[in-house]
């Protein structure tokens, strides 16, 4: 029988479990770096840039919504 499911498949990432704990994420460090890095080059990074700002919207919401 072939397992299609890894046994990690009931981990969570930690940016995800930081959210429910309403902690801050790495996202900054992440991809905020790329979108500082980009705007230093000129360069365009416009889904790093909504994806950090959707985390830290959601960092902020966490602190006054629990998340399920």
């Amino acid at each position: 029988m072939q397992r299609l499911l890894p046994p990690t498949a009931s981990h969570f990432p930690s940016m995800l479990q930081d959210i429910q704990k309403g902690k801050r994420t790495e996202i900054d460090a992440l991809n905020g770096a790329l979108v500082r890095l980009g705007e230093q080059q000129g360069i365009a990074t416009p889904v790093n840039q909504t994806l950090t700002r959707l985390i830290r919207y959601k960092e902020e919401a966490g602190k006054s919504t629990p998340l399920p």
